[in-house]
C-alpha cells in the first residue's frame, strides 16, 4: 500500500501544478487567438495609393528624382473618414450615392489638382472642419478613398503634422529621425526654423532630452522641431498641416521667409536658407491668410468640397452665390498681406529693440533664457528622464511582512497559520492511520480506546478502517480549501489595496514626476506589476506557505520515527539554504531586470502607435523596428537567464533530495534490528522521506518564485510613496465663502516660480492686476513663459515667493479642489487639447456637473 501511496505522492505536486499550467495554456490560446485576429486585420488599402513614378520615394539621394518636375497631381479624388460602410466600387457612382454610404463619417470630394511642380506652394484654407487635414491624410494614403481616385506622386515625401509627433529623445534625434547626421545641412535647418536661440539656452544644446511628447518644450518649439525634421529629410513633396499655428507672428514670418517663399527685400537676412525647400513642391494647410499673396495657388475648402482653386489675384475677383463660401473667401480677402514693405518695417522695428535701455533689455533676455530652459535638466549631459530605480540583491524581510500587512495583518496571519497547521495535521493523520491499518494485518488493534478488527476477517473487517480514513480525508479536504481560499482572499485584498494606493499616488504626484518618468514605466507598473500582484504572487505565496508547512511536517514526522535521521537532515538542509541563498542573490535581480526591461517596450509601442503615420511617411519602419527588437532582446535575455538560473537550482536541489531518501533507506536496512520499527512506521518513514525531497525542492522553488514576484510588490510600494502635491482639501478655517469668487479680480504679487529645485526661475518678481470684466492678452516669444503663467495660476507647480489672489483670496492657502475644481471659478482651454473616449454630451459637460 505504501508503494502505491509513494507513487501517488510523487504525482501530488505535479497535479497541484496542473491547474496553474492549464490556466496559462488557456491564456496562451486566447492570446494566440487575439493575435490571429490582429494579424488578419486589413492594413492600409493598397488601392488608396495610387500611381507612382518608378522612383524610390524613400531614397536619401535627392538626385534620383530631380529630373521630375510634376511632383503631385490628383484627379477625381474622394476621401472618407469614419465610414463604416465601404464605398461603392462602381466607377459610375454619383456624389449622392457616395454620401449615402458615408452618412456616419466625413467625406471630402471633387479634389482635382492638375499639377504641383517643384518650387510651387499650394495653400489650402477653409473653415474649421472643412476637410483640410483630411486632404493631407488622403494624399498620404492614411484614409480610404473611392475607386475613381487617381493620385500621381513622385519623389520623397515630408510631413509636418498638425499635432507634432515628438520622440522621447534629444532634439537632434527628433530632427534626424533615423537619418544620417549632415552637419552643414543640419545647421542650415536649425537656423531656418529659428531653433538655434532655443538650443543655445539648453546646457546640453541639441543633445538635451525633451521628454515624452516634448513636455519640456513649448507648443511653438515642438512645432518647429517637427518642421525641422521634415525640412532636413530633403523632401520632393512637403505636406504641412498648419505648421505655423503655434508660432508667434514674428517667428512665423521669419520661418515663412526662410523656408517657403523668401521676399526680395534687402532686409531679409535668411536668403542663405532659401534653397532648403526651393526644389520641393509644398501643400500648405494653414490659417495664416496673411501669406496668401506669396503662394502660387490657393485652394479653399468648404463643407468637404473645394470652392475655389486659383491664384491670389483670382481670389480677389472671385464671386459665387453660395453664402458660406463667400463668407469664407471674404475673410481671406480682408487679411492684411505680407509685402516687402512690411518686411522692411519689421526689420527696422526689430533693429530698434536693441536701443531699449540696458536694464530692460537684459531682463528680457534673461527671462526668455530662463523660460526656455524652465524644465531643463540638472546636469550638462542633457538627460531628463530618471533612471528607473530598483532594489538589488534578495528581497528584504520587510517586503515579506508588507504582503501580510496588506493581506490583513496579524488576524490574517493567525487564521492562516491555524488553518495550515490543521491541514498538515490532517494529512499526517491520514498516513498515520494507513500505518495503523497495515499494523492490523495479523490481529486487531486498539486506537484511542476503540478496537478495530484484524484484516484477516476479510472484506467486512476493512469497512471500519475505510470509514475512518474517509472521514479524516474529507476533513483534510475541507481544511485545504479553507486555508487556500483564505490565502487567496488575503492576496486579493493586498492587491486591491495596493492598486488603490498606487492610483492615488500617481494622481497626486506633482507635474515634474510625469515630465521625468516615461509613460511606459507608469503603464508597466499598472499592467504587468498589478497582474503579478493579482495572480502570480498569490499563487507563489500560497505555494511558499504550503511548502514550508510540508517541510516542517516532514522533519517532524521523520525525526519522531527515526531521531538519528536528523544527522542527515541538518547538513542537507544547510546545503539547501546555501544553494538557495546563492541563487536568490542573482535570480531575484534577474527578475527585477526582466520587469524593468519591459518599461521601454511599452513606451516604444505607445510611441510607435502615436507616430505610425510619421514613421511610414519618412520610411523609417526598419529603424524603429530595430530599436523595438533591441528592447525586446534585452527583456528576453533577462527572462532566459532567469529561467536558466531556476534550472540550475532545481538540478542541485533534486540531487540533494536523493541523499535523504538513500540515507533513510540505509538506516532502516542496517539498524532495524536495533530500532525494531513496525513495518507500517517504516513505510511511513520512507514515504515522508520521499515527501521531504519533493517538499524541499518545492519549497526552495516556491521561495525563489515568491521573491521574484515580490519585486513587483516593491515596485508597487514605490509608487505609493511618490512625492505629492499640496493637500486636496482646504484646511478648516481657511474655507472661502460658498459664493467665492464673485467678481473675478486676479492679482499677481511679486510672483517667483521655478519648475524644480535647482532650476532657474521662470517667473521673476511678476506683478499685475486684472480687474473684473477685463480681457488680458498674454503675448511673448515662443518659450517666454506664457504657459508658465497658467501653470502657476492652477498651482501645477507651487510658486517660490509672492502671492496669487482671486477676489482677494490667496490661492496658496486653499486646497487644490477649491483652486481647480470649484464651479464658476478657474477654467482653462489647454494648448494641447485632450479628448476622452466618451460621447459628446459627456465631453461637453464638466466633471462636477456629470457627477451631480
Amino acid at each position: 500500500s505504501f508503494t502505491v501511496l509513494l507513487l501517488f505522492g510523487a504525482l501530488r505536486f505535479p497535479i497541484n501544478s496542473t491547474g496553474r499550467l492549464l490556466g496559462r495554456l488557456a491564456q496562451a490560446l486566447e492570446s494566440s487567438r487575439r493575435l490571429s485576429l490582429f494579424f488578419s486585420c486589413k492594413t492600409r488599402l493598397d488601392d488608396n495609393i495610387i500611381e507612382r513614378e518608378e522612383t524610390n520615394i524613400c531614397s536619401d539621394n535627392e538626385h534620383e528624382c530631380s529630373h521630375l518636375k510634376n511632383i503631385l497631381s490628383i484627379e477625381n479624388a474622394t476621401f472618407y473618414v469614419g465610414s463604416t460602410i465601404s464605398p461603392s466600387s462602381n466607377p459610375n457612382e454619383s456624389s449622392s450615392s457616395l454620401e449615402s454610404v458615408n452618412q456616419d463619417g466625413f467625406m471630402l470630394s471633387n479634389i482635382n489638382i492638375s499639377a504641383l511642380n517643384r518650387g510651387e506652394i499650394l495653400a489650402v484654407l477653409g473653415p474649421v472642419g472643412s476637410g483640410k487635414s483630411t486632404l493631407i491624410e488622403g494624399i498620404l494614403g492614411e484614409i480610404s478613398s473611392s475607386s475613381k481616385t487617381a493620385i500621381v506622386q513622385n519623389g520623397k515625401v515630408g510631413y509636418v503634422s498638425q499635432i507634432p509627433f515628438i520622440l522621447n529623445s534629444s532634439i537632434r534625434e527628433n530632427i534626424l529621425f533615423g537619418l544620417q547626421y549632415d552637419e552643414k545641412r543640419y545647421k542650415e535647418v536649425i537656423d531656418a526654423c529659428c531653433l538655434q536661440p532655443d538650443i543655445d539656452n539648453f546646457d546640453a544644446g541639441d543633445l538635451t532630452e525633451i521628454g515624452e511628447r516634448g513636455v519640456t518644450l513649448s507648443g511653438g518649439q515642438k512645432q518647429r522641431v517637427s518642421l525641422a525634421r521634415a525640412v532636413y529629410s530633403k523632401p520632393s513633396l512637403l505636406l504641412c498641416d498648419d505648421p505655423l499655428s503655434a508660432l508667434d507672428a514674428n517667428t512665423a514670418k521669419t520661418i515663412f521667409e526662410s523656408l517657403f517663399k523668401p521676399s526680395s527685400s534687402p532686409f531679409d537676412k535668411n536668403n542663405s536658407s532659401m534653397h532648403l525647400l526651393a526644389s520641393s513642391a509644398i501643400v500648405l494647410v494653414t490659417h495664416a491668410s496673411q501669406f496668401l499673396n506669396r503662394v502660387d495657388n490657393i485652394m479653399v475648402l468648404v463643407e468637404g468640397r473645394p470652392s475655389f482653386l486659383g491664384t491670389w489675384d483670382d481670389l480677389k475677383s472671385f464671386e459665387c452665390k453660395d453664402e458660406l463660401t463667400m463668407r469664407s473667401i471674404e475673410s481671406l480677402r480682408t487679411a492684411v498681406q505680407e509685402t516687402s514693405e512690411t518686411v522692411k518695417n519689421d526689420a527696422s522695428a526689430s533693429s530698434s529693440l536693441h536701443y531699449i535701455d540696458n536694464q530692460s533689455s537684459d531682463r528680457l533676455v534673461l527671462s526668455e533664457r530662463e523660460a526656455s530652459s524652465r524644465r531643463n535638466t540638472d546636469i550638462a549631459n542633457g538627460d531628463l528622464m530618471t533612471i528607473e530605480a530598483r532594489e538589488h540583491g534578495q528581497v528584504t524581510f520587510k517586503t515579506w511582512l508588507l504582503w501580510f500587512q496588506y493581506a490583513g495583518g496579524v488576524l490574517f496571519l493567525i487564521i492562516q497559520t491555524v488553518a495550515v497547521s490543521a491541514d498538515r495535521f490532517a494529512f499526517v493523520l491520514i498516513d498515520w492511520w494507513l500505518a495503523q491499518w497495515t499494523k492490523a494485518h495479523d490481529g486487531p488493534i486498539t486506537v484511542l480506546g476503540k478496537e478495530f478488527p484484524s484484516q484477516e476477517v476479510g472484506r467486512s473487517g476493512q469497512y471500519q478502517y475505510l470509514a475512518v480514513w474517509a472521514i479524516v480525508y474529507l476533513f483534510a479536504i475541507v481544511l485545504m480549501a479553507v486555508r487556500t481560499l483564505w490565502a487567496v482572499y488575503g492576496g486579493a485584498r493586498c492587491s486591491r489595496k495596493l492598486f488603490s494606493l498606487m492610483l492615488s499616488g500617481v494622481l497626486k504626484a506633482p507635474m515634474f514626476y510625469f515630465e521625468t518618468t516615461p509613460l511606459g514605466r507608469i503603464l508597466n507598473r499598472f499592467t504587468y506589476d498589478v497582474e503579478i500582484l493579482d495572480f502570480t504572487l498569490i499563487e507563489n505565496m500560497v505555494e511558499a506557505m504550503m511548502s514550508l508547512a510540508w517541510f516542517i511536517t516532514s522533519v517532524s514526522v521523520m525525526c519522531s520515527i527515526l531521531p538519528m535521521i536528523g544527522a542527515v537532515i541538518v547538513p542537507v538542509t544547510v546545503m539547501y539554504f546555501v544553494l538557495s541563498n546563492h541563487y536568490l542573490n542573482s535570480g531575484t535581480d534577474l527578475q527585477r531586470l526582466d520587469v524593468v526591461s519591459r518599461s521601454p517596450i511599452q513606451a516604444m509601442l505607445a510611441e510607435g502607435v502615436d507616430g505610425a503615420t510619421m514613421i511610414r511617411v519618412f520610411c523609417q519602419e526598419q529603424h524603429f523596428i530595430f530599436k523595438f527588437q533591441t528592447a525586446l532582446d534585452k527583456n528576453t535575455a533577462a527572462q532566459l537567464n532567469f529561467i536558466a538560473a531556476q534550472r540550475w537550482l532545481g538540478l542541485r536541489v533534486q540531487l540533494l533530495g536523493v541523499l535523504i531518501v538513500f540515507s533513510t533507506s540505509l538506516f532502516v536496512v542496517l539498524f532495524n534490528d536495533y530500532l525494531k520499527l513496525d513495518p507500517g512506521l517504516i513505510g511511513l518513514l520512507i514515504l515522508w522521506a520521499f515527501y521531504f525531497t519533493i517538499t524541499l525542492d518545492f519549497w526552495i522553488t516556491a521561495i525563489a518564485n515568491t521573491e521574484a514576484a515580490l519585486t513587483s510588490l516593491e515596485r508597487a510600494v514605490a509608487v505609493t510613496k511618490l512625492p505629492e502635491e499640496k493637500p486636496f482639501l482646504t484646511e478648516e478655517g481657511n474655507e472661502p465663502s460658498p459664493t467665492w469668487p464673485q467678481k473675478g479680480q486676479l492679482d499677481f504679487e511679486h510672483v517667483c516660480m521655478r519648475y524644480r529645485e535647482g532650476l532657474p526661475l521662470v517667473l521673476t518678481d511678476l506683478s499685475f492686476t486684472i480687474s473684473p470684466g477685463q480681457r488680458c492678452g498674454v503675448v511673448g516669444r515662443t518659450g517666454a513663459g506664457k504657459t508658465s503663467l497658467v501653470t502657476a495660476l492652477f498651482r501645477l507647480v507651487e510658486i517660490d515667493t509672492g502671492a496669487i489672489k482671486l477676489d482677494g483670496v490667496d490661492l496658496s492657502a486653499l486646497g487644490l479642489s477649491d483652486v481647480r475644481g470649484r464651479p464658476n471659478s478657474l477654467s482653462i482651454i489647454p494648448q494641447d487639447p485632450v479628448l476622452f473616449f466618451w460621447v459628446a454630451s459627456r465631453m461637453f459637460g464638466s466633471l462636477w456637473f456629470i457627477e451631480r
